[in-house]
């Protein structure tokens, strides 16, 4: 899979991701995207029920592809939507745990380098 970036600004904003499966194609609009993951180099959206679906996408793409205002960047595996989040609680060494309404596949622990900055973009709208 090679690495698609994206320049924001030069890009119409994204509705959904094409989704190929089990010979169907279909859509998932992103307004339905609970968050992003990475597992063993394969990306997957799970949506807000629950439902896991791999894209033929890095996960820096979808990044850029997002929108930064209702998607966050937690670490290098992990994008989640704003919606998603279900409660947020401290954790050690001055990091956060998000519990998010949806499965996740590990626990999704903020960086301590990051937390001011996710703190903030939960206060912005």
């Amino acid at each position: 899979m090679k690495d698609q970036t994206i320049d924001k600004a030069a890009h119409k904003p994204q509705i959904s991701f094409t989704i190929r499966a089990e010979g169907k194609i279909y859509f998932v609009l992103v307004e339905n995207i609970a968050c992003v993951y990475l597992e063993e180099e394969t990306a997957y959206l799970v949506d807000f029920s629950g439902n896991k679906h791999s894209i033929d996408k890095t996960v820096n793409c979808l990044e850029n592809l997002l929108p930064a205002q209702q998607f966050y960047r937690i670490n290098r595996q992990t994008i989640i939507n704003r919606k998603a989040i279900k409660e947020i609680a401290p954790y050690f060494n001055q990091r956060l745990v998000l519990h998010l309404i949806v499965s996740a596949p590990e626990q999704i622990i903020v960086p301590r380098l990051k937390v001011r900055l996710f703190l903030n973009w939960m206060e912005s709208a």
